[in-house]
């Protein structure tokens, strides 16, 4: 009888064990899925701020100087709060402002231009400084491109 016994709790233990670590994996994938969840709002919300903050940046430039515009729009970006946002799309719009930050010396060639930032570009694009105006302004949207991935596999 003492075997059976012993049989019979081993049998319930393992049923127990087998029972609680479900129980956690529950719990681990309701926080895991809480903190998708959160990690979307977070940067959904990046996203929104930073069309408004695009949307400024764009007519910022017809009473600032492009460089004005751009010191403006990335202090802006980084003043927002990405604390719950993955790392990986943290990364990627430092990055992206860093591209921005690394336009400058070419917009400081023109700090006389005034107007609508893409029309501004447009005269860069034909000036003596088109050719390192192309490699910044490709890089700008190259790490778009990378904050737009990582929002897709996030």
């Amino acid at each position: 009888m003492e075997f059976r016994n012993i049989i019979f709790l081993l049998a319930v233990m393992a049923l127990a064990n087998t029972s609680c670590k479900e129980i956690k994996d529950k719990d681990a994938n309701v926080s895991k899925g809480k903190s998708i969840v959160i990690q979307k709002q977070c940067m959904d919300g990046i996203m929104k701020q930073d069309d408004s903050l695009g949307t400024i940046r764009n007519h910022f430039c017809e009473t600032a100087s492009l460089s004005e515009t751009i010191m403006q729009y990335t202090t802006s970006l980084k003043d927002l709060d990405f604390s719950d946002c993955p790392d990986i799309f943290k990364s990627a719009f430092q990055r992206h402002i860093e591209a921005w930050l690394l336009m400058m010396p070419v917009t400081n060639q023109h700090g006389e231009l005034r107007g609508e930032l893409h029309t501004l570009f447009d005269k860069i694009a034909v000036s003596k400084d088109s050719t390192q105006f192309k490699i910044k302004l490709k890089r700008i949207w190259d790490t778009w491109a990378d904050i737009e991935q990582t929002i897709k596999e996030n």
